[in-house]
């Protein structure tokens, strides 16, 4: 507990009794008119006390405070001045705010569905919509979660498109501030966003009473809206100030981003957005919103204190405003295809670089890929991460001292899956990989050696992880939703996966480091990020580094672990050429069983 808040708590405990110390500075418990005009009758010109602080007056102070040595004076206000603020009259701008009418009044539970399903179920599936629903049985709130993910195809056709989407949320969102903040005020919250192939996630979080008042008004505005010209100047150069930026973020920001360039099937490329900036035009955006809302597909999730009937109210509004308001009609089930991930082939590696003209850090991404999610190889990757966290941390951050950043862990994108180890340095690419290859290599006895003892106790850390309950409807709500997201529908993941990971024993780790990620691994698939720092030049950084990449030691004498010998990388210079060659994995099947839930309807 900080020292600021310890004080609040404190003089709270002073002044309250202790069943009354969380909510005696705020909870009021009779309603007293008569002490309220009181106060107000108080409120007068020829009572007031006016503070100014302006380094215009700091010359024509004639008093010094003690303490503090501050120059100030003190003034009657004049008598004119108080008789001109007397009746000086109302003012129409001074008001009390208007009914707020997202404040809840039921606070009541549904009725309970008769036979309620234990995980979110398929209610709804049409041409332009699928829905899933859950009532929920474990938080017991007057709550609700609505999420809806808007599919257009749009934004993979062009740039200036994919621009066009990102400016209208963003105008959008600001347009709406003013309307939401009642809804805010009353425990409602939403969220807008955008990507390549969605218009947006609408989501709804809150009291449910009121929340689709607050969709439908969000939608109904969404299909009339008209852009601010004003506004529209603003927010594009926001928005382009932002992609420019994007050069100037942390070198380890930069390894990230190109990792998922290279590796997604297709994805605009910062510099692609920031060449067609200048084709936004207000009279473009005003004609390609209509269009934009002209095709789409719903996917939904409504989770919370609502019935099944009342979920499919809920989507049925929905589609009402988006038909009556635009004619929008279903996007092609080849339209609302995902994005795949590349497959590197077995054995191969590869290496991409990128100067960064800012930072005088360099950094690295190495990406070991492992193949599709599914539970098995999802267990074995986990369980690997978490042996090897905290040496890898301790070899390459504290005894070889690369840098302040250094991280490992899982990346998944698209279904595919593998292990990332990131780091930020101030020594060449080249000299960290080799540190990254060498930990890796000492893995093999470290893990081979290891103790039942000590694997049962990062066993037991990665189960206690895995199911650890939410702690808010909101949580839940998320784990459902990036289920739908991903289409892989595995709303039990923790229970199916814990249970798999109870069974996992060494020799399992084991062996799938040895098959995909060990020096020599038959199923090895590695891909490497350098982002080099050209601030000081190409040629010193090369120099300072080749020194230290030939002792083999850190600087503090301590001797580094043996570099393993590897073949040459395969240098990747066009990103589009690479692409071109390389082949996509299947998108992962969805865990249940989509057509017997689409039978049953």
């Amino acid at each position: 507990m900080s020292y600021r808040y310890g004080k609040t708590y404190l003089q709270c405990a002073l002044q309250y009794s202790l069943s009354e110390v969380l909510s005696g500075p705020y909870l009021m418990s009779e309603f007293q008119p008569d002490l309220i005009t009181m106060v107000l009758d108080k409120l007068q010109p020829d009572r007031m006390r006016i503070f100014v602080v302006r380094k215009k007056f700091e010359d024509k102070t004639n008093i010094k405070e003690k303490w503090y040595g501050t120059d100030y004076s003190v003034e009657d206000i004049l008598d004119s001045k108080i008789q001109m603020w007397s009746k000086c009259g109302e003012n129409e701008n001074l008001t009390l705010p208007e009914k707020n009418d997202f404040i809840r009044t039921d606070f009541e539970l549904v009725t309970r569905e008769v036979d309620p399903a234990s995980l979110p179920e398929l209610i709804k599936d049409s041409a332009m919509t699928q829905l899933m629903f859950k009532q929920d049985d474990t938080y017991i709130l007057p709550k609700a979660c609505i999420n809806f993910e808007l599919i257009s195809s749009l934004g993979r056709s062009e740039p200036v498109n994919c621009n066009l989407m990102y400016l209208f949320v963003s105008l959008f969102k600001d347009a709406l501030n003013e309307y939401a903040y009642d809804a805010e005020l009353a425990g409602l919250h939403y969220g807008l966003e955008c990507t390549i192939y969605k218009i947006c996630y609408v989501i709804c979080l809150g009291y449910n009473q009121k929340q689709k008042v607050l969709l439908a008004k969000i939608l109904e505005k969404m299909t009339t809206f008209k852009v601010d010209p004003k506004r529209f100047e603003i927010y594009k150069e926001m928005y382009t100030r932002s992609l420019k930026n994007f050069s100037a973020e942390q070198p380890h920001q930069h390894a990230i981003y190109y990792t998922s360039v290279l590796m997604s099937e297709f994805m605009w490329t910062k510099d692609e957005l920031l060449q067609c900036v200048d084709e936004m035009t207000v009279e473009k955006l005003d004609a390609f919103i209509p269009q934009l809302l002209s095709k789409l597909y719903i996917e939904g999730l409504i989770y919370g204190n609502v019935t099944k009937q009342i979920a499919l109210d809920i989507v049925e509004t929905v589609e009402s405003i988006l038909t009556t308001k635009c004619n929008t009609k279903p996007l092609l089930p080849s339209q609302t295809k995902r994005l795949r991930e590349l497959q590197l082939s077995d054995g191969s590696s590869f290496v991409y670089r990128e100067k960064n003209h800012v930072h005088k850090s360099s950094s690295i991404e190495v990406y070991y890929q492992c193949g599709l999610q599914q539970t098995q190889p999802n267990m074995l990757l986990e369980m690997f991460v978490q042996i090897i966290a905290e040496p890898c941390f301790d070899i390459l951050r504290t005894k070889a001292q690369l840098g302040y950043i250094v991280f490992s862990g899982v990346r998944r994108s698209n279904g595919v899956q593998g292990l990332r180890v990131i780091i930020q340095s101030d020594r060449s690419p080249e000299y960290v990989e080799k540190r990254v290859e060498a930990f890796l290599n000492s893995m093999d006895d470290y893990i081979k050696d290891m103790t039942d003892e000590a694997f049962q106790k990062h066993l037991k850390a990665l189960v206690s992880k895995r199911m650890e309950k939410p702690k808010k409807i909101s949580g839940q709500n998320s784990r459902y939703w990036s289920e739908i997201l991903s289409q892989q529908y595995n709303f039990d993941r923790e229970t199916v996966e814990v249970e798999f990971l109870k069974t996992v024993k060494k020799e399992d780790v084991f062996s799938f480091f040895k098959d995909r990620i060990a020096v020599g691994a038959p199923y090895r698939k590695k891909f490497s990020i350098h982002v080099v720092s050209s601030v000081n030049g190409e040629k010193e950084l090369t120099e300072t580094n080749g020194e230290k990449q030939t002792t083999e030691t850190t600087e503090d004498g301590n001797n580094l672990l043996p570099s393993p010998e590897l073949p040459p990388p395969m240098v990747v210079t066009s990103v589009a050429e690479f692409k071109r060659d390389m082949g996509l994995y299947p998108l992962p099947r969805p865990y249940i069983d989509l057509q017997k839930a689409r039978s049953k309807l």
